[in-house]
């Protein structure tokens, strides 16, 4: 028997993240040419964070998942912002190296091995409630509403699973409509990393040389 007085929400950083008259200052640095920006966050990350040599596309595009509001507001509606994004190469290029070292950077994300992932830990899972049935359980992208996965394995998830999860992707929410109704918001930006599949299926399957960035 569990006995609580009151429930108070967690709060995350990045939820109770305020924008101050101080830190607009600050974010003065970033305006200029969007080019040279992004040429002076490269070299930042090369040196300070991830420390990969010829890894600005892959690196540019990582971080820019963070960076990602979570809604836009077009035409008077708000719409997803939340950006998804795929890196995709060969085994041992890196590309665990640089979410981990972002996720370190940034204090912000939850990495998950899509090996041995089922539907029910990613989206909605079903849990036994005493004798009165079933309760529907969180999965882990709608633990992370709001807030940055990073998926790794992407290739190993089985393809239904992959198939059920946009949805998710498209919309932000996830559903179970079988044992038992549930709808859970899971607005989350993902980083995506997957190695090539040969024909038998198997993952890590080197290419050859691989192409630099």
């Amino acid at each position: 028997v569990v006995m609580a007085r009151g429930m108070k929400a967690i709060g995350t950083k990045v939820g109770d993240f305020e924008i101050r008259d101080e830190i607009l200052h600050e974010l003065r640095k970033f305006q200029g040419n969007p080019k040279t920006k992004i040429r002076e966050l490269h070299d930042f990350y090369e040196q300070k964070v991830h420390r990969l040599k010829r890894r600005r596309l892959h690196a540019v595009g990582a971080s820019l998942v963070w960076f990602s509001p979570l809604l836009l507001e077009f035409r008077g509606q708000q719409i997803r912002g939340w950006l998804d994004v795929l890196a995709y190469g060969d085994t041992s290029q890196g590309k665990t190296s640089m979410a981990s070292r972002f996720m370190e950077f940034f204090q912000h994300g939850t990495m998950i091995s899509g090996e041995n992932c089922s539907a029910a830990g990613l989206m909605v899972g079903m849990e036994r409630f005493g004798n009165k049935g079933f309760v529907a359980k969180h999965g882990a992208l709608p633990m992370n509403d709001g807030g940055m996965v990073i998926l790794e394995e992407y290739a190993a998830i089985d393809l239904q699973i992959r198939k059920a999860m946009s949805e998710s992707r498209d919309l932000g929410v996830c559903r179970a409509s079988k044992i038992v109704q549930a709808e859970f918001l899971a607005r989350c930006r993902k980083l995506f990393s997957a190695n090539p599949v040969d024909e038998h299926g198997n993952t890590g399957w080197m290419r050859g040389v691989p192409h630099s960035c």
